[in-house]
């Protein structure tokens, strides 16, 4: 990027409030390309030409891409795809309830055969929701510490609908009924 680029990037990260919100590598990436994007493509308020930066004006996709704003939000859009299935939303609840579960006590809360929960449990873990650990042939579940940043904001949301929800608390009520570990083989 050119000096001007460089030169206002600077000048709007010294301002605190400005700064904190760029507390985050690849937003702050994102930005500074934005930035330089607006500067040297004539973007509205920009200050040059595309000529200025030697920049054509497909390359704005790929500067966003490379900044790792993408990635960015496909982890975002990934964790919220994992709570669009109502199931994915019980196990979820579940485990806030309690510490750690195997998948044996939710397939017998939630009604449902070994093959779905874990299908569910793996889309929760790999957005980030959960952790594993195996004991013998037995895996438990447990929320993962410490949660990503768009986990932890949403965390609460989610324990005060899940406190008033009749289905969450009947998954509950039905996994008290239960003697821990008694659904393992």
């Amino acid at each position: 990027m050119n000096e001007r680029v460089e030169a206002l990037c600077d000048i709007l990260l010294d301002f605190p409030s400005i700064a904190e919100k760029f507390q985050h590598t690849a937003i702050s990436s994102f930005w500074r390309t934005i930035i330089g994007l607006s500067v040297c493509m004539n973007f509205p308020n920009g200050l040059g030409s595309g000529a200025d930066c030697g920049l054509s004006p497909h390359l704005g996709f790929d500067l966003i891409r490379i900044s790792g704003y993408m990635h960015l939000m496909e982890n975002m859009a990934l964790i919220f795809q994992s709570l669009e299935e109502v199931i994915r939303l019980r196990i979820l609840s579940l485990l806030l309830s309690e510490q750690e579960l195997c998948v044996c006590d939710l397939m017998a809360v939630l009604q449902l055969p070994q093959s779905t929960v874990s299908r569910h449990l793996s889309h929760l873990k790999n957005a980030g929701w959960l952790r594993d650990r195996r004991e013998a042939v037995w895996i438990y579940y447990s929320i993962a510490k410490p949660l990503g940043p768009l986990q932890q904001s949403l965390l609460p949301i989610l324990r005060h609908f899940f406190h008033e929800e009749p289905v969450a608390k009947a998954d509950i009520e039905r996994l008290r009924g239960f003697a821990r570990g008694s659904n393992c083989a």
